[in-house]
């Protein structure tokens, strides 16, 4: 168990506050190096050489070594430091049900500042094109293309088409001098079918195809025919190149 020294040297009014397990062979071993005799002072069981050398820390001269004389008694006050600290842990080992109990004082409660909900600018008003998202357009404004209502939203420009597709083909249906799809009798819808010819079919399949009034041409029903006639016509183009390596006919019989 380590043990708390206070030792002296003769001759010096200096005094050193130290720890050992067995404070007699260290201090031989201290007695070695001093040509001065060494004598123990104070004896105490427990490690508190850290908390001691806190308490004395303004009467340190060096290292271990204090002088306690400008205070008293080195004896006395070491033993009342020790007994301050062996009061203080014995509060802290106590459990909080032991203690006495403390009386409740109230706690002052903090108010929040108040609020005020007085604006300091005012607000501008909404421009008349200015609409809930959700909603139709207050000032009835429809879609160029197709007729629809224009949802405004918070734009600072007003927005002449529902989509940005409905957009595209009304430019392209003013470039080619065709109406708009709302001014089209119902006669005139914007898909019609083709009557079936070499140049209406489908290139791989050879079904009938739908002819859209406005965009390129389309040639194959679906992007299966489309992959299954661009396979085809890459296998051709190799047999075609192996024949002419070997000198033969470039004509594919299908």
């Amino acid at each position: 168990m380590m043990r708390t020294y206070l030792l002296a040297a003769e001759g010096s009014v200096l005094t050193k506050i130290g720890r050992a397990a067995h404070v007699g062979n260290r201090v031989a071993q201290l007695q070695t190096g001093q040509p001065m005799t060494l004598t123990v002072l104070l004896d105490s069981v427990g490690d508190y050489e850290a908390a001691l050398h806190g308490r004395f820390d303004a009467q340190r001269v060096r290292g271990e070594w204090f002088d306690l004389t400008v205070l008293g008694d080195p004896v006395r006050l070491v033993l009342a430091a020790l007994a301050a600290l062996a009061a203080l842990a014995e509060m802290a080992a106590t459990p909080p049900s032991a203690a006495a109990p403390q009386p409740l004082l109230p706690v002052p409660r903090q108010l929040p500042a108040p609020v005020s909900h007085e604006l300091s600018a005012p607000v501008p008003p909404r421009p008349p094109w200015s609409a809930d998202a959700f909603g139709p357009d207050p000032g009835g404004a429809s879609c160029r293309w197709c007729g629809a209502p224009v949802h405004q939203g918070n734009t600072r420009t007003s927005r002449l088409y529902c989509k940005r597709a409905h957009r595209q083909r009304a430019f392209e249906a003013e470039r080619l001098g065709l109406p708009m799809l709302k001014d089209r009798p119902p006669a005139q819808a914007p898909v019609a079918p083709v009557p079936v010819g070499d140049h209406h079919q489908c290139g791989w399949c050879r079904e009938p195809l739908v002819r859209q009034p406005l965009g390129r041409p389309v040639r194959y029903c679906s992007a299966g025919c489309k992959q299954r006639a661009y396979e085809a016509r890459k296998v051709e183009r190799a047999v075609r190149a192996a024949r002419l390596a070997e000198g033969g006919p470039d004509q594919v019989v299908t």
